[in-house]
């Protein structure tokens, strides 16, 4: 499966309401992530970083986060790529 297949069936192909449009999908390890964007409160431009762990077909969590900048989003990927199978949840 794609990494974007794997979001379909975990998310029921449901959108992130406030990061809806979706910039890329990747894989890192026993993870893929969704990198999406959307506009802030203040008109500014969000990001969303979202993982799911492929073994379990679960969302990581507790690797989700809200990033302001793309360079947020590549220093998480980064940490991402870094994390070994025995240390993943």
């Amino acid at each position: 499966m794609t990494p974007q297949q794997i979001f379909h069936k975990v998310y029921d192909g449901a959108a992130n309401f406030i990061t809806p449009n979706i910039v890329k999908y990747g894989t890192a390890g026993r993870f893929v992530y969704e990198v999406s964007r959307g506009e802030g409160f203040h008109t500014s431009t969000i990001y969303g970083f979202t993982v799911v762990d492929k073994v379990t077909m679960e969302p990581a969590i507790y690797l989700c986060k809200k990033c302001d900048s793309e360079a947020e989003i590549d220093e998480c990927i980064t940490n991402l790529k870094r994390i070994k199978k025995n240390d993943a949840k």
